[in-house]
């Protein structure tokens, strides 16, 4: 019988793998490294290569295999089709200044940039250096330090988005989680965090 962790690590060596099959398929996308997997793909870490005006650039891709989306049925029976739709939908909104809020992720600026390779979608959005809360508490084997003030910024950014994409958007967040909530240093050495609305009407 395998052990909880011998599991995680097969899946996350099966996802890497898809991943990298993906990756190998599109080199437009500069270089990817394997996150973490997700229900219905897994996440990388992709640098863009300079275009035009803009830097280099590191952001999340979020990939999807639309197989394995249609096959799994969620809650009131949607298909995981649906869901990865709304969520690509939602990140686009949150991309416009007039319904963007500093604590919810939004489609990254570059995101026409990734192309998704044939049977899959792909969701970019940015990337946070300190990675998520789940990490932070030792989920990834290497805890952050985070004061007592970190922490209630932490939870006061997550509850001020979460209510954002209640009232001003109509949504419900499916999945506040620790991995779902990314967080980063700012500049003057304070935390920032930003939650990953999964989301439903």
């Amino acid at each position: 019988m395998l052990s909880a962790a011998a599991i995680a690590t097969a899946t996350a060596s099966a996802a890497s793998a898809r991943c990298t099959s993906w990756d190998r398929m599109r080199p437009r996308t500069g270089t990817s490294t394997f996150i973490a997997p997700t229900q219905y793909g897994c996440m990388l870490k992709t640098t863009l290569p300079p275009h035009g005006t803009a830097p280099s650039t590191t952001m999340a891709v979020k990939v999807s295999h639309t197989r394995s989306a249609e096959a799994k049925r969620a809650v009131g029976n949607r298909i995981g089709c649906d869901d990865v739709n709304l969520e690509a939908k939602l990140l686009g909104r949150l991309a416009d200044p007039d319904y963007s809020h500093p604590n919810l992720t939004y489609l990254h600026p570059r995101h026409q940039e990734v192309i998704a390779a044939p049977g899959t979608s792909v969701l970019v959005t940015p990337f946070f250096t300190g990675g998520s809360l789940w990490d932070a508490q030792g989920g990834s084997g290497a805890p952050a330090l985070l004061s007592r003030t970190d922490v209630v910024e932490i939870v006061r950014g997550v509850a001020a988005g979460v209510h954002h994409l209640h009232t001003r958007l109509g949504y419900a967040h499916l999945d506040l989680s620790p991995d779902n909530v990314m967080w980063r240093w700012s500049s003057t050495g304070a935390v920032q965090c930003h939650s990953v609305p999964a989301a439903g009407l």
